[in-house]
């Protein structure tokens, strides 16, 4: 059985690693931590949030969920997170998205780049670059981060506001920000299964989604192969 000490204190806990054969990343806080086998239960070392597996067997994919973090000071853990996803960041930064932090760290903003080609206009019309700036608010991870469009046209999508602004969906806790940039980049490629046009920010793009949903000359857009982790 592991058992985690609550830190009282303001200050970050010191990680002890326990030694085994699977390991996990912490949804929350994102820090890799070890399982314990026996029990099959992770619990991070860090914020002692935890995982229980139900079932016998590995492959159960139901889980239960111990909501035991709570005792972190939420500035830490939103610090050890963003300490950890900067990481994860620099992992997926390179040709298709380029990823450059701003400010000091932790990184609670970053210019990104998306080298997609794009649909500006119902014509349509398309743009081979798109920056934006992501920003991560200071009730993160409770709040979602937000991704904006820093240069025009705007691109033409169901799910981007007209002011630039991408419209994320439903957001949860649990989602690391390289799945939320590739969920973003996936929506500049006009790919059918990350867009929602019963969900539309813009209108005026749904029509055109309608009418061009089936045609394979113009959705999806771009077909380069975006950058994730597993």
């Amino acid at each position: 059985m592991i058992v985690s000490k609550k830190s009282e204190s303001n200050t970050v806990p010191k990680i002890q690693l326990i030694k085994c054969s699977q390991p996990k990343k912490c949804p929350i806080c994102r820090t890799l931590c070890e399982a314990d086998d026996t029990e099959e239960i992770y619990v991070c070392v860090f914020c002692s949030f935890g995982i229980r597996k139900i079932g016998s067997s590995a492959n159960d994919a139901e889980h239960e969920e111990k909501n035991i973090y709570e005792h972190i000071a939420p500035h830490l853990l939103r610090q050890r997170r963003l300490e950890n996803e900067y990481l994860e960041l620099m992992m997926i930064n390179g040709d298709v998205i380029n990823i450059e932090p701003l400010g000091v760290a932790p990184h609670d903003s970053y210019k990104i780049i998306f080298k997609i080609r794009t649909i500006i206009s119902p014509i349509p019309t398309y743009e081979d670059l798109l920056e934006c700036t992501l920003t991560i608010p200071p009730e993160y991870p409770e709040v979602a981060p937000a991704i904006t469009a820093n240069n025009t046209p705007y691109p033409w999508h169901v799910n981007w506001f007209q002011n630039g602004r991408w419209c994320f969906g439903a957001w949860n806790r649990e989602e690391p920000l390289v799945s939320y940039l590739y969920r973003c980049a996936k929506t500049l490629q006009f790919d059918p299964v990350f867009t929602n046009p019963n969900d539309a920010a813009n209108n005026a793009a749904i029509a055109f989604c309608n009418d061009n949903e089936n045609n394979k000359n113009i959705i999806p857009c771009d077909k380069k192969t975006i950058p994730t982790i597993s």
